[in-house]
């Protein structure tokens, strides 16, 4: 694994604790981009030579053709890219197209109907309890980025369908609906966050009661690993280590491999909903909430 890295990726959705952590550099070339963020998850890549100015009217267009709804990410290994959209009759599509001339190479769908969940308030004209049905009026997703990575895509949809795909073909490796088949916080407005590869796993966010981030192997899509992790964390990656300060102001020292991660250490410090992410400077912590900020030494 080269140029391996630690991070932390904050994707708030209503009613999930969570944090994903362990990111890896997938050893890209400046030709691909396979993941949320790019090669190394920090929106940054080795490119070709780029025009210091472009002509009026913009860069030149090599091709556009119509897709579908979605606001999910484009990722690509330079000839091929992947791409995900609503499609009809409640389906979802994953789609992989020639780069060079935006051909469709092959799709798979799959149904996705929106989730319909079982509020807890009275509904006052029928006196049961309300139904709710995923919000679609700001978009119908997918909002999820694709995974790219050892000839196998990962894909994550709105109602919350996590599938493997073989990247050449198309073929359908396993599959999971986090929501109906493992327990998954229902979200609202749709699955967002994006998997990612570490080692031979893939981490995804899945909520719910003691698996808020769940571990699966690549190869078989088996689950090697589930933590409740933390509310709203925020993360710091220092010392091989990762400080974590959560919405509730607890802050903690989180030790994470392969097979999952544990709590080393684990304070209260803040009384008041912290939504800030924290500072460190040598070995000193800054932290805060609404009204308090802090000074902690780690040393």
């Amino acid at each position: 694994m080269r140029g391996s890295v630690i991070e932390s990726v904050l994707r708030r959705s209503i009613g999930i604790p969570f944090f994903l952590l362990a990111a890896v550099t997938l050893g890209c070339s400046q030709g691909s981009w396979t993941q949320w963020g790019g090669p190394n998850r920090d929106f940054s890549v080795g490119a070709a030579p780029i025009a210091d100015k472009w002509p009026e009217g913009g860069p030149q267009k090599l091709w556009s053709r119509e897709l579908g709804d979605g606001f999910s990410t484009i990722v690509s290994d330079g000839r091929t890219l992947f791409a995900m959209y609503r499609g009809e009759q409640d389906q979802e599509c994953i789609a992989a197209l020639d780069a060079a001339s935006g051909k469709t190479l092959w799709e798979h769908k799959y149904a996705a109907p929106f989730i319909e969940f079982e509020v807890d308030e009275i509904d006052k004209e029928t006196g049961k309890k309300r139904i709710e049905k995923q919000v679609t009026k700001f978009g119908t997703g997918p909002n999820s980025t694709p995974l790219l990575v050892g000839g196998r895509l990962f894909t994550l949809g709105y109602t919350g369908i996590f599938t493997c795909l073989d990247a050449a073909t198309g073929k359908v490796n396993w599959s999971h609906d986090l929501y109906k088949d493992m327990g998954a916080t229902y979200l609202r407005f749709g699955w967002a966050t994006s998997p990612l590869a570490y080692g031979d796993n893939v981490i995804v966010l899945t909520g719910g009661k003691g698996h808020g981030v769940t571990s699966f192997k690549q190869a078989t899509g088996e689950v090697a690993w589930q933590d409740r992790a933390a509310p709203g964390p925020k993360c710091i990656n220092a010392d091989g280590r990762l400080i974590v300060l959560d919405d509730d102001g607890n802050l903690m020292l989180i030790a994470a491999n392969l097979e999952g991660m544990s709590v080393l250490s684990q304070t209260k410090l803040l009384e008041s909903p912290s939504w800030t992410a924290p500072t460190l400077v040598g070995s000193k912590l800054y932290l805060r909430d609404r009204k308090v900020i802090m000074a902690m030494d780690l040393s």
